[in-house]
């Protein structure tokens, strides 16, 4: 989270009464929620404005806002005279955005050797992000096909642990935060009806091919909570 210069906000319960954007219908809805929980503030405790990115950066640093919650993208500011006041960094599932691929069940089950290949490859892939002496290029990576300059990914990605970032196991962690998605979805009215959420995950694929690649040792599958499970 950024705010405006010369805007003093040190703890969450400092939003109070604040002018704050945050773009509702995405992610970062969500995540600024559980971020209000903790403090234990609704969105009707701020005075919440729903805006894009680029309008919000710029209202932020021009005073016209007290904060803006976004994402990495917002270290830019610093230079600009705005502060990051808060981070959802460490707290836990609840405060992660995911990505993935989905493929439909005709495709998964006509065309088993395709998708093993793709997903094989996203294993690979996910095993060079993993090591720690790829960091710089991982950073360069990033910002050579975001246009986004390295500063951000360097913010972001700083004291993570890179194998349990880029860890590509679908184990419970991973789908119990699905579940969390979905579960505030509905909370917050962006979601109809739940829906069986694992349902939607065939671990299978990955598995094979950590077995293939012989990374059954890189990474740790973690619990419900987000906790790495002992060693087998």
């Amino acid at each position: 989270m950024a705010t405006a210069p010369g805007v003093s906000i040190k703890t969450v319960a400092d939003l109070k009464g604040k002018k704050v954007t945050v773009l509702k219908g995405t992610a970062y809805q969500r995540t600024f929620d559980n971020l209000l929980a903790t403090a234990g503030l609704t969105e009707k405790d701020v005075k919440l404005i729903n805006m894009d990115w680029p309008t919000s950066k710029a209202a932020v640093v021009a005073g016209q806002i007290d904060a803006t919650f976004g994402g990495s993208d917002l270290f830019l500011l610093k230079g600009q005279g705005a502060t990051i006041a808060l981070s959802t960094k460490g707290r836990g599932p609840d405060y992660t955005i995911n990505s993935g691929i989905l493929a439909t069940e005709d495709f998964a089950t006509q065309q088993p050797q395709l998708a093993q290949g793709l997903v094989r490859q996203l294993v690979r892939a996910a095993h060079w992000a993993s090591q720690e002496a790829n960091r710089d290029a991982l950073i360069k990576l990033y910002a050579d096909n975001s246009g986004n300059p390295e500063l951000s990914f360097r913010e972001e990605l700083a004291g993570d642990n890179l194998n349990a970032r880029y860890s590509p196991l679908l184990d419970e962690g991973f789908i119990a935060g699905y579940q969390g998605v979905l579960d505030d979805g509905v909370k917050l009215g962006l979601i109809r009806q739940p829906f069986d959420v694992k349902a939607w995950f065939q671990p299978t694929f990955v598995q094979q091919a950590v077995k293939d690649l012989q990374l059954e040792k890189q990474w740790r599958e973690t619990d419900a909570a987000g906790k790495a499970k002992a060693a087998a």
